[in-house]
């Protein structure tokens, strides 16, 4: 982990770490950024990019010369780097990408531009990669969807939960108003509302329900009933 680089500086580094690979002497003749490529590739993230996260790039450029078995050689890099921040949460995630260059005899300069320059323009995914980002992409789809089913879920049980207590308060102040109190049997589970004059309900086969001062079953037919708070 480190923190964000910026196109110009990233691609100088690169360079400084790996050409002395290839070559000595290494001279950094120019580095600057490139603002005119920004402004095109960021406005094909803002067209493409997804709502509350914001994918911002810069990129640079850097040209150098160094000397190969005695040879001078001349050098170019260009590289974005992307850097991508969901709206409201503290930092965020950056890479490197779109880097592409050339080290080449300084009298073929211009030729390994121009063959750089064709090989970015007429490069093409592998179709092994492709097929594999169409998976990722499709499971990335399945990941939304059971997300926001989830987020659904979530908002439906907090609308049937406080739908549940409103409807608690209102069974009670209706049961307060009316001297009622609501009893369930315990055999159909069906809720019924009676007078509240009793300690305890009964209710025989036929439906009759009567209520006692005490716990003592009125006689073998009757069963007793659930009352509540």
């Amino acid at each position: 982990m480190r923190r964000y680089v910026s196109g110009a500086p990233f691609v100088r580094e690169y360079v400084t770490a790996h050409a002395p690979q290839f070559c000595t002497g290494l001279a950094i003749t120019d580095n600057r950024d490139r603002s005119d490529a920004d402004a095109a590739i960021n406005a094909i993230y803002q067209r493409y990019g997804t709502m509350g996260v914001t994918m911002q790039i810069h990129s640079g450029e850097v040209s150098f010369t160094c000397n190969q078995q005695g040879r001078g050689m001349a050098g170019y890099y260009f590289a974005s780097t992307l850097r991508t921040q969901a709206a409201g949460m503290p930092g965020g995630l950056w890479l490197a990408q779109n880097l592409c260059g050339y080290l080449a005899p300084r009298d073929q300069a211009q030729l390994a531009q121009s063959i750089a320059k064709h090989i970015v323009e007429t490069g093409k995914p592998n179709p092994q990669w492709e097929k594999m980002q169409s998976g990722i992409t499709m499971n990335s789809s399945r990941i939304a969807a059971q997300t926001q089913e989830a987020v659904s879920n979530t908002i439906s049980d907090t609308y049937w939960s406080r739908q549940k207590t409103m409807d608690e308060i209102s069974r009670r102040r209706e049961n307060v108003t009316l001297g009622t109190v609501d009893v369930v049997d315990p055999a159909s589970g069906r809720q019924i509302q009676v007078d509240n004059s009793a300690n305890y309900y009964w209710m025989d086969n036929r439906g009759l329900i009567v209520g006692t001062e005490t716990d003592t079953r009125p006689n073998l037919d009757f069963r007793g009933l659930t009352q509540l708070p």
